[in-house]
């Protein structure tokens, strides 16, 4: 009684292991179908043993060699890829890749052999305006690359580009980051990268986050944006850090001076402001907001004076007239300058009419006139 208990306890073992582990490889044929073979793949695939998983990746691959024979053959005979080529190109790549990453027997070859289609992914997600397709073919080509593969950042970007659009900002700033090493995407990759960072700002540790990558990009091309931010959270010491470290390291750094200015007008240090200004318009003359901060500057010491220095009925005399008018007039040649930079206003959309308002207070009525007629009320 005893032998028989245990043959039969050796017959269920041998029957539950037999359950345990289906042959996945037979399956995967049987469907005669890579989409479907591939669902039993990814299903069944955290269960297999090693072996299996190898027996079942080369099953997968047979299927999709298969299926894209006619979409290669198309293809290496000059004729314009279909979406549908494309997507069993991709199949081909992403079994024979799984080959090789299972270990599977001869699959290093069978990679090899799909080594020439690869670039056709990169066509593809350039060419094709489905965000779902684009994201597919760009990681097609990213998961299979070799480190230090020259395409791989244009396919990144490609990745970036469809989550962004699929509203999946995290996969897109990861994929964007990854892009910048192609320069001819570069500075779309980095715009992705910014915008979907900033739609993650929720907190106030994803924004000093956000101010360390844009410091990690450039951190005299973003200064003004990181300036802002930490204004945005009351963190001024750091700005004045920011810029005293940058002026120490170039004493005409335009943007450090363009900050220090806008620190010292806030804090109504107007004629200190207006030195740096001057400096910022005169390190680049065609930068419009240095132009038009340097106005305000003038116009904000014009007020002063008139704040200040006016008489019960508003006048000036002396000295305090001769230096408002001053300031009028500096504030009016800025803004001409603004004027010749941005002549239809679509930089900087109330300069005519700060222009026209510092002409009616000087008096130069015709001036002021021509300016109305720019902004339509004549």
């Amino acid at each position: 009684m005893k032998k028989m208990f245990i043959t039969m306890l050796a017959a269920v073992v041998a029957t539950a292991s037999f359950a345990q582990n289906p042959k996945y490889d037979k399956e995967i044929t049987a469907t005669k179908s890579y989409a479907a073979g591939l669902e039993i793949y990814n299903n069944a695939k955290e269960s297999m043993d090693p072996e299996m998983k190898q027996k079942a990746a080369l099953a997968l691959n047979k299927l999709a060699a298969a299926e894209g024979q006619k979409s290669i053959e198309s293809i290496s005979a000059g004729n314009a890829a279909t979406s549908e080529d494309n997507k069993l190109v991709a199949n081909m790549i992403n079994a024979a890749f799984r080959c090789k990453k299972v270990g599977a027997k001869g699959g290093e070859d069978l990679f090899k052999g799909v080594q020439n289609y690869r670039p056709l992914m990169i066509n593809a997600a350039n060419s094709t305006n489905d965000n779902d397709e684009k994201l597919m073919y760009a990681l097609t080509y990213i998961k299979s690359a070799e480190p230090g593969d020259q395409f791989a950042p244009l396919a990144s970007f490609f990745a970036a580009y469809a989550n962004y659009n699929k509203g999946d900002y995290a996969g897109a700033a990861k994929y964007a980051k990854e892009a910048f090493g192609d320069d001819r995407v570069k500075d779309q990759a980095e715009q992705i990268y910014r915008m979907s960072l900033e739609r993650n700002l929720n907190t106030r540790e994803d924004s000093l986050k956000y101010i360390e990558a844009l410091k990690e990009m450039d951190i005299d091309k973003y200064f003004i944006q990181i300036s802002n931010l930490y204004i945005d959270m009351g963190m001024q010491d750091k700005v004045q850090s920011l810029v005293d470290a940058a002026l120490a390291n170039n004493p005409e750094n335009k943007m450090a001076l363009f900050t220090q200015g806008t620190l010292k007008s806030d804090k109504k240090e107007y004629k200190s402001a207006l030195e740096d200004y001057l400096k910022v318009v005169k390190i680049d003359p065609d930068f419009v907001y240095g132009w038009f901060n340097l106005a305000a500057c003038y116009g904000n010491i014009a007020d002063d004076i008139q704040l200040n220095k006016a008489d019960k009925s508003g006048r000036l005399f002396g000295d305090d007239l001769k230096a408002c008018s001053e300031a009028y007039e500096g504030a009016a040649d800025a803004l001409e300058h603004v004027r010749t930079l941005d002549p239809n206003h679509e930089t900087i959309r109330n300069w005519p009419m700060l222009l026209r308002m510092y002409y009616n207070r000087m008096g130069k009525t015709d001036k002021a006139k021509e300016i109305s007629k720019i902004i339509g009320d004549e």
